[in-house]
């Protein structure tokens, strides 16, 4: 159970990063 939380304690800020950042490269173009 440990792991799966560290896990998604990793995964869950770089998938939020990456919608953020499409976000905003769709907001310049």
């Amino acid at each position: 159970m440990e792991m799966g939380s560290e896990l998604s304690k990793a995964v869950v800020p770089s998938i939020v990063q990456k919608i953020l950042i499409d976000g905003l490269s769709m907001n310049y173009i």
